[in-house]
């Protein structure tokens, strides 16, 4: 068997990049205790409020067949229906009403998130817009859109 030559391949070696400085990341302002904001996922009354206010005026309830496009006051209409009530509203979005309250409010939640998480677009009227001036919701709903959601 034959020896093994050796390369004749010097090997180069690689320099090192040049360091950089890295610079403090605590001259930014720290924000006090009582500027931070603690977000627990929740929406406040003051924030429900606002919606329901916003859907009556773009009449959402006329559109939607569950009478807002929002989870939470969705959730509260649900917790105030009886089961004739349930049984009223599946029929209305076309299901099959059977079952105990319990089954029902299970199936409309579902529904519920069906129709409404597939486009998060908000259905309206086409013959009256609150977007145009001479509506008479025109200035509430442009009040409310420029105030925002934030306090």
């Amino acid at each position: 068997m034959a020896a093994k030559r050796k390369s004749t391949k010097k090997k180069v070696a690689k320099k090192a990049a040049p360091k950089e400085k890295a610079t403090a990341s605590t001259t930014k302002k720290r924000l006090e205790l009582n500027e931070l904001r603690y977000s627990s996922g929740k929406l406040d009354d003051e924030t429900v409020a606002r919606i329901e206010e916003i859907e009556d005026i773009l009449k959402i309830h006329e559109v939607n067949h569950f009478g807002t496009n929002d989870n939470t006051i969705f959730e509260k209409q649900l917790k105030d229906m009886s089961l004739a009530d349930l049984q009223n509203l599946c029929s209305k979005v076309r299901l099959f009403a059977s079952g105990n309250t319990r089954e029902l409010r299970a199936k409309l939640r579902k529904e519920f998130t069906r129709v409404t998480k597939g486009n998060k677009t908000v259905s309206l009227r086409q013959e009256a817009s609150v977007c145009d001036p001479n509506h008479p919701n025109h200035q509430k709903a442009k009040k409310i859109l420029t105030e925002g959601f934030s306090n």
